[in-house]
């Protein structure tokens, strides 16, 4: 819950639906300070007539001869600036500033980072 007043920051990922599709791609390994053996295992699938990009992970740990497995899915669906900025003015919120990076630049439709500030009304 964001209190009336409130500044609430959206970032958007806008080139997700032009991530290329793959099957069990080993994200991340390692071990944990108590001596397990962790590794994240990712698929990424799109559907396109409903513009969605899913990621499949598969979180495992390995600890002496037991394996425990944690599946979980994301699922994604990037908006048009215009189409967020108008969804976030129906919540409440009136919408402060658009951006193209983290430092303040100034919002295009070829930035690789879209960024709306966002105030929730009083």
């Amino acid at each position: 819950m964001l209190k009336p007043g409130g500044l609430f920051g959206l970032d958007l990922v806008p080139d997700v639906p032009n991530w290329r599709e793959y099957r069990d791609k080993v994200q991340m390994k390692g071990r944990t300070v108590g001596g397990a053996h962790l590794t994240l295992t990712e698929s990424v699938r799109h559907d396109r007539r409903r513009r969605l990009t899913i990621f499949e992970q598969a979180y495992r740990e390995r600890r002496g001869g037991k394996t425990t497995e944690h599946r979980f899915d994301l699922t994604f669906r990037t908006l048009p600036i215009p189409q967020m900025a108008k969804r976030l003015t129906r919540a409440g919120f009136s919408i402060e500033a658009v951006l193209g990076d983290y430092r303040g630049k100034p919002w295009d439709d070829r930035a690789e980072v879209w960024i709306i500030l966002a105030r929730r009304q009083v």
